[in-house]
Order: structure tokens, then C-alpha cells, then sequence
């Protein structure tokens, strides 16, 4: 239901809910169960009220409650070998319950447009997974998380209804500016169950690896932007934004074995991140419907602590990074035809990436030095009427310029991990009326995502291809969907990570969704 109007027109309500429930794609064989099984509600609601014609406010509030199956991880040669088929003596669950509500007050209609967004976010988290991911009971892994986080934001502009700033007899302009607050408060526990099925293999002695952190953040960020017009053609635009973050937590890690503690320890961290960040930018109509536009831009993110880490990684850097861009925007023939390409440059310092552990499980480390540049282009078209094209293409060169792998491997000229060299795609929808307000559509989109590593060191790599379809007819309030994803169930596995301290060679990883219709 959406903008339904209750009180004279001044109060509107909308809701929507969702339920989604699946089996799972991936069979255990070790106990014959589906493992990655999904069942999630989600439900959103919104109170609009306008007392006046300058005031509107927005109150809303969404919710989510996730009970999924676990990780269906397994041995990368045996996933590739027998695709959706593990072999694990225990299955986890993925819970996640989300409530957040907010409210955005805009005042219109004066010298300046104010708007005020109010949020609020609370969420929980429990996974328990196979930590061995074999059908050895060596390992069993447990993770729980809890966050509640506030943010506040002020925007401020001339108003949508004043006339433009005029700057000399050729230029107009327009600006914004705003400051940015949150706070958030996290509690993370990671425990690893060290099971008498492992003790010698993979322990010395059985026990639990209790790892717990509360997390303290604050943040303020000041923002503004003004563009320029020129001759009512080229745009001139820069930014500034200063960004300052203070962090803190307090670790704590415990191995307790037959009720005895043999080893324990604890600390505190803090650190205060502070970055100004320029951009520019610049735009050129050069004909009606033709954009040739570019810009520069500093991009930062904070620093932080992990719950548990190896040796020394505790605590990772801020990253930053300067992102430059060229390209061109056409629409031509009454929208007919529409087309982009675009060039560009990213160059990170510290750039932070995610990493595992058998021991600590995921943390995050500074990858050094890195590089990213490449072309992306899209192309759309209507030949006749009802029939659309489309189609993309992207190619990424990237590069780590200097980094030590956790293997203490120098991995510098290597690709960044998760980056396709190539991804490009096609496809075409046929739409055309019935009559009495009925409308039919035919859909085929084809997607190839080229070679990509999974790992700094470019030990494994990954391709794949996937065709969906659909096909489906509608009515003013209704609509009814035939579909299939992957149709030529194609088998690939799009996450994978190296779980051995010792041997860099081992992956463990997902396969990706079979092929799937409804």
C-alpha cells in the first residue's frame, strides 16, 4: 500500500512486507541435508505528514528477522570436482534480526531548503559454522554480534524555488553544504570449539578460543559543494569534506581447556582518523542530449581494531585514495538511443583487504600500495517499438604496487583479488499491449564475468557465464512472472579463501546458485 491518504490529505501511510523461504542449493553428503537453507521476513512502514505546505516529514521504520542455514563451504578441488556437494559432521545456522526506524524533516519554500534525516539501526547477528569444513569433529566455530549505531544529518541549499545565484552576466550558481554525526556501540564474541575429534591433528588438546571486543565509535563529518554553469553549457563543480573518527575497543582472549585457563590476555586501543577530501569536478553539454564530463576525488576510510587477528594485526590503517574519471553521456533520437563510456584511474595507499585465519577467522589488514585503471561501456537502444537492446563491457587492469601477503610472500605487481579482468553482458526485452489493459513481456540477458583471482598471491583463479530468462504478463495492479536463472546451470564458485596458516595452496570456498526457475 503506498500514499495512502488518512487525514484530509496532510497524513499518508505505506507498509510492504516480505517473505522469502528456499531449500537449500548445497546437499551434505555426510548427513544427506540441504545446508544453505534461506527463510527471511522483512517488513517496512511509513508515516508521511505535511502540517503546512513548506513542512514534510517522514517517519519510518523497517525491520528484518533472518533465519538462513550455514556456510556451505568446502574444499575448492572438490566443489569444482562434484559442484553443491560437502562433506561436513557439522551444519550452522545464519540468524540476523534488524529493527531500524528514522525520520527526515524537509522544510521547503523559504530562502533555503532544510532537510534533517534522524536514524537510528539495531541489529543482531549469530552464525555457527564447520570451522574444519571436513567431516572431522576438529572445529566448530561461533560468532555473535550486537550494534546499535545513531546518525544525525543537516543539509542546507537555496531553495528549489528561488531564482539561481547569478555570477556575473554568464553564470549561474548553486550550492549545498551540511555536517554529518553518528555514534555506534558493538559488542563482537568469537569462540572456536577445539573438539576431541581434532586433538592432535589440529589442536594439542581440546578447548574453547574465546576471542570478545566492545567497539566505541564517534564520528563528525562537514561537508559542502557549489557548481557553476557557464554560458548554460560547461558545469564547474568542487567539494570539500572533513571527516574526523574516533575509535575504541577493549579485546579480550581466553583458551580454557577442562575448566582450566591456560592462557589469557587483554588490552585497549583508541585512535582518532582525521582526512580532508577535495573533489572536483567539470561537465560540458556540447550538443543537445551529448555529455562529455570528468572529475577527481579523495576517497578515505577509517582505521580500526579487529576482534582477533595474527601477530601484529591487530590494528589496520586508514585507507585513502584518489579516484579520477573521464567520460561521455549521449541520448540521441528522442531517447531512442542511449550510450556511456567512461575511463578511469584509482590509486589506494593502505588499501585494506580482507583476509582469513583458521585460528581468528576473518580480519582486515593494509594491503600497501595499489592500483586500478580501465574502460566501461553501456549501450542501449529501441530499434522498433516495443523492442529494447542492451548491452555492457568492462575492462579492469589493477595492480598491487606493494604488498606482503600473510604468507610473508611478496606479492607486488599481482592483480587485486575479485577483480575480472573483463565482465560484459547483453541481452534484449520484447514488450507489446493486449488490449484491455493486459501487457506481455519476453526477457534474455546474458552475463560473462572474465578471470578473476581470489587471493593476493593469484594462486586460484575463476571465470563464469550465466544466462537468465524471463517471460510474463500484466495488468494494471498485477503481474504474473515465468523465470530462470543460470539456464545452462552453469557450475562455478565465486568466493573462495585460503584457511591454512601454514600452506597458501588450500582453498575453501561457495558455490555459486545452480540453475534455479519459478
Amino acid at each position: 500500500l503506498g500514499d495512502v491518504p488518512i487525514l484530509r490529505e496532510r497524513l499518508a501511510l505505506s507498509v510492504a512486507g516480505l517473505h522469502v523461504r528456499r531449500d537449500g542449493y548445497t546437499i551434505n553428503d555426510f548427513t544427506g541435508n540441504d545446508v544453505d537453507t534461506r527463510n527471511t521476513f522483512f517488513g517496512r512502514g511509513q508515516l508521511l505528514w505535511t502540517p503546512d505546505a513548506r513542512n514534510e516529514i517522514r517517519f519510518s521504520i523497517h525491520g528484518e528477522r533472518t533465519r538462513d542455514g550455514g556456510f556451505a563451504l568446502s574444499d575448492l578441488e572438490g566443489l569444482r570436482a562434484r559442484p553443491l556437494r560437502i562433506r561436513q559432521d557439522f551444519e550452522g545456522v545464519t540468524e540476523r534480526d534488524v529493527i531500524a526506524p528514522s525520520i527526515t524533516w524537509t522544510r521547503t519554500g523559504g530562502a533555503l531548503d532544510l532537510t534533517s534525516v534522524t536514524s537510528f539501526t539495531r541489529s543482531d547477528v549469530l552464525e555457527t559454522s564447520d570451522f574444519d569444513f571436513t567431516t572431522l569433529d576438529g572445529i566448530r566455530r561461533r560468532t555473535e554480534e550486537w550494534l546499535g549505531a545513531f546518525t544525525q544529518e543537516f543539509r542546507i541549499s537555496p531553495s528549489a524555488c528561488a531564482p539561481p545565484l547569478r555570477i556575473g552576466r554568464c553564470a549561474e550558481g548553486r550550492w549545498l553544504a551540511g555536517v554529518f554525526l553518528y555514534t555506534s556501540e558493538s559488542a563482537r564474541t568469537a569462540v572456536n570449539d577445539y573438539r576431541p575429534g581434532g586433538v592432535g591433528i589440529i589442536s594439542p588438546v581440546s578447548g574453547t578460543d574465546t576471542s570478545h571486543g566492545d567497539f566505541d565509535d564517534y564520528g563528525v563529518s562537514a561537508f559542502g559543494q557549489a557548481t557553476a554553469t557557464l554560458f548554460e553549457k560547461l558545469e564547474i563543480g568542487a567539494g570539500l569534506r572533513f571527516d574526523y573518527e574516533s575509535r575504541r575497543a577493549a579485546l579480550a582472549r581466553a583458551f580454557v581447556s577442562g575448566g582450566t585457563t591456560l592462557t589469557s590476555t587483554s588490552e585497549r586501543a583508541s585512535e582518532e582518523y582525521a582526512q580532508l577530501l577535495p573533489r572536483f569536478d567539470a561537465a560540458w553539454h556540447c550538443a543537445p542530449g551529448i555529455i562529455v564530463y570528468g572529475f577527481a576525488a579523495r576517497g578515505f576510510k577509517a582505521g580500526g581494531f579487529n576482534l582477533a587477528a595474527p601477530v601484529g594485526r591487530i590494528a589496520f590503517a586508514p585507507e585513502t585514495s584518489w579516484t579520477f574519471e573521464g567520460g561521455a553521456k549521449a541520448s540521441l533520437f528522442d531517447d531512442r538511443l542511449q550510450a556511456s563510456a567512461a575511463c578511469f584511474y584509482i590509486d589506494w595507499d593502505d588499501m585494506q583487504l580482507s583476509q582469513f585465519d583458521a585460528t581468528v577467522g576473518g580480519y582486515v589488514t593494509n594491503a600497501g600500495a595499489a592500483t586500478s585503471q580501465g574502460l566501461e561501456f553501456e549501450l542501449s537502444a529501441r530499434p522498433v517499438g516495443g523492442l529494447d537492446v542492451f548491452t555492457t563491457f568492462g575492462y579492469t587492469d589493477t595492480e598491487l604496487t606493494s604488498y606482503i601477503d600473510p604468507y610473508g610472500v611478496d606479492v607486488s605487481g599481482n592483480n587485486l583479488p575479485f577483480a575480472p579482468a573483463t565482465t560484459w553482458s547483453i541481452g534484449a526485452q520484447w514488450s507489446r499491449c493486449l488490449g484491455r489493459g493486459l501487457r506481455y513481456h519476453l526477457r534474455g540477458e546474458y552475463l560473462n564475468v572474465g578471470p578473476f583471482y581470489y587471493d593476493p598471491g593469484n594462486l586460484e583463479k575463476e571465470s563464469y557465464a550465466l544466462a537468465n530468462f524471463r517471460a510474463g504478463i500484466s495488468g494494471r495492479w498485477w503481474r504474473l512472472e515465468a523465470w530462470v536463472r543460470n539456464a545452462f546451470d552453469e557450475s562455478y564458485v565465486p568466493v573462495a579463501f585460503q584457511p591454512s596458516p601454514l600452506d597458501p595452496s588450500v582453498f575453501v570456498g561457495e558455490s555459486g546458485a545452480p540453475r534455479t526457475y519459478g
